[in-house]
């Protein structure tokens, strides 16, 4: 990814993690999921991650 991204001019900027400073909106909607989501709903598939993980990120 790094050599494509060089040969196309472009470059990457280096965000920290668990940085709210440097990509508040992320951070807070990461710190929601991780809040929120498990706490309401039982995994039993990869696939069911997938599907109620969607619907949270739409809501």
């Amino acid at each position: 990814m790094r050599e494509w991204l060089g040969r196309v001019g472009a470059r990457t900027l280096y965000i920290e993690p668990e940085s709210p400073w440097e990509n508040g909106y992320i951070e807070s909607f990461n710190g929601k999921l991780r809040d929120e989501l498990p706490d309401k709903e039982i995994f039993y598939t990869l696939l069911d991650v997938r599907v109620l993980t969607e619907r949270y990120r739409r809501t």
